[in-house]
């Protein structure tokens, strides 16, 4: 078989993988429906009897073996530029599915993929055009599957591999199913195993390495590039066969240097070289500071525990930012736009999609590992996760990662992110750095503050008078909290403290009470409900002897003129 524009990426790599088998490995039966029958498809209101024939032949020809049905992209998968990487759909049929009609339903579902939110917003972002897609149609070799590189891209001479009993694990992360995970650093001498799994099994490793790390340098010189590929390895028989190979995208050597100052989180695995300092968003957290940040090119990193659909639960206000609904968290690597670094708090291996995404698109991406004991229990090495890094940055312990009950004050916290491709580290951004941030994105405007007004007019405003005004925070740097207390503290403090000062933080609320007098009230209060609003009311009313309407709105005034300029800074008391 010839290679041909009409097989798309993966198809070619397949094609050239099995004319050079002489390399030393076996590639499983497969076959392509080119793009041909796509464009026919598309073409038509209905299925194209073409394509139902030619999946009753391949159903006939696969006959009692398991098959992967795949996409293979011709714009946006498998070339020097683009991986496509998890873009499209891929399907796995068991022996005893596999009939016309389940082949023909994964092939179209392939081309449904297509159009798929995750798929139109990556080829967008990649400046690319319409998809012609083929599908790629495999035996399923019996082993372990997994990813090996022929190096790290940022790091020459470390070739990286994973591979998991579970068809699919290692590509999506799978943190349900057992992965194992190996370095081989090249030497002199062949090579040397390094940062192995706890878990993984030492000799299998070994036995995989000395057949990776030979047929890793001979792809290498005759594929003429650096390269990433799935293979599939049988431990009993030895037995290597390859299932995909294409560009490594991204290569780069490059030196960083890592501050002289303790880390709050180290990574396992890193893709990418440089360094980040900005605003850190989470699932689930107070998106308020993103929004003003939107449109703005590198902007955040994303902190993220495990890739579960429980985080699709949490997403809240950042998903329905994105309009991307429940997809929206399983899709992240893909979908937010602006992120500078990706720091995944759970497993993440080598050739999983979101590290190729990231990698691929200069995207710092950062993990630490975790590994299945039963069937519900996660062990976490050394006992970090998203919790341990918000604690680090001075928030209080969070609760079980799953349901992201995050107290609104410990979002939006700015981070230093370093990674040379090897190490990876996280570190706690100094307050200069972050204002400097917030200079350079947000100017001056660090709060949205409306103009102070009252609701009553006429004779009713002279005797019962009510101030208003609502303050919108563009900050990470101060709280909703903060302000709220801030604002009832400058009133006790501009009245002479003659009033009682009343803190309910648990109710998001602080008021200042007039002991002989229950008009006379200052209070602010911020709705968690809308949070991302970022909205909190401030009102005085009352009648005494201690404040008039105009002495009341020359107070209020004087907090509002604070608090608009740039160097504001809350004026609160512990408690």
């Amino acid at each position: 078989m010839e290679r041909k524009s009409e097989f798309g990426g993966k198809g070619n790599g397949l094609v050239w993988l099995a004319q050079n088998t002489d390399l030393g490995y076996d590639v499983p039966q497969f076959e392509i429906i080119d793009t041909s029958f796509y464009e026919q498809f598309k073409g038509q209101s209905q299925t194209p009897q073409r394509l139902e024939e030619k999946c009753r032949e391949l159903s006939q020809k696969f006959s009692g073996r398991a098959v992967s049905v795949r996409s293979s992209g011709v714009v946006s998968e498998d070339n020097d530029r683009f991986s496509g990487a998890g873009i499209y759909e891929t399907f796995f049929l068991e022996s005893m599915q596999l009939t016309p009609q389940s082949l023909h339903d994964s092939v179209l579902k392939v081309y449904s993929s297509v159009d798929s939110e995750r798929a139109v917003q990556y080829r967008k972002e990649a400046g690319l055009g319409n998809e012609k897609m083929a599908v790629v149609v495999q035996e399923i070799a019996d082993g372990e599957n997994g990813v090996f590189m022929s190096r790290l891209p940022a790091r020459a001479g470390i070739i990286p591999a994973s591979w998991s009993r579970t068809i699919g694990a290692v590509v999506q992360g799978d943190t349900e199913s057992e992965v194992h995970r190996a370095f081989f650093a090249l030497t002199k001498d062949g090579y040397k195993l390094m940062f192995l799994d706890e878990s993984s099994p030492y000799t299998e490793a070994t036995n995989l390495g000395n057949r990776l790390v030979p047929l890793t340098q001979r792809l290498k010189e005759r594929y003429g590039k650096e390269f990433e590929a799935e293979f599939s390895y049988n431990p009993k028989n030895e037995k290597l066969s390859m299932l995909q190979i294409r560009p490594l995208t991204n290569v780069q050597d490059k030196e960083v240097k890592f501050p002289d100052k303790e880390p709050i989180f180290t990574a396992e695995l890193c893709m990418g070289v440089g360094e980040y300092i900005g605003l850190m968003v989470t699932p689930g957290g107070n998106t308020n500071p993103v929004r003003k940040f939107w449109d703005e090119p590198n902007h955040y990193a994303f902190v993220t525990p495990r890739l579960e659909k429980t985080i699709q639960r949490g997403f809240g206000g950042l998903g329905s930012l994105l309009g991307k609904g429940d997809d929206f968290a399983l899709d992240y690597d893909l979908l937010t736009p602006g992120k500078k670094a990706i720091v995944l708090t759970h497993q993440a291996l080598p050739g999983m999609h979101a590290m190729t995404v990231a990698n691929e698109k200069g995207i710092l991406c950062l993990a630490r590992e975790c590994n299945k004991l039963g069937d519900d229990e996660l062990i976490h090495r050394y006992g970090v996760d998203r919790g341990y890094i918000m604690e680090m940055l001075g928030g209080s312990t969070l609760l079980d990662s799953p349901k992201f009950d995050i107290p609104l004050e410990e979002v939006g916290k700015y981070i230093h992110v370093v990674s040379d491709g090897l190490r990876g580290h996280v570190y706690r951004a100094t307050e200069e750095e972050a204002r400097e941030f917030e200079k350079r994105m947000l100017g001056d405007e660090r709060f949205v503050v409306s103009e102070i007004s009252s609701p009553y007019g006429g004779e009713l405003a002279d005797k019962f008078w009510d101030w208003e005004f609502k303050i919108k925070p563009q900050t990470a740097l101060v709280s909703y909290q903060t302000v709220c207390q801030d604002f009832v503290e400058h009133m006790r403090r501009v009245s002479g403290k003659r009033f009682r000062l009343n803190v309910s933080p648990a109710n998001n609320s602080y008021e200042l009470t007039h002991p002989s007098s229950e008009f006379e009230v200052f209070y602010a209060h911020f709705d968690p409900e809308k949070r991302d609003e970022g909205i909190f009311f401030a009102t005085g009313r009352g009648v005494s002897d201690i404040s008039d309407k105009e002495t009341t709105r020359q107070w209020f005034q004087q907090f509002v003129d604070r608090v608009k300029n740039p160097d504001y800074k809350p004026q609160v008391e512990e408690y």
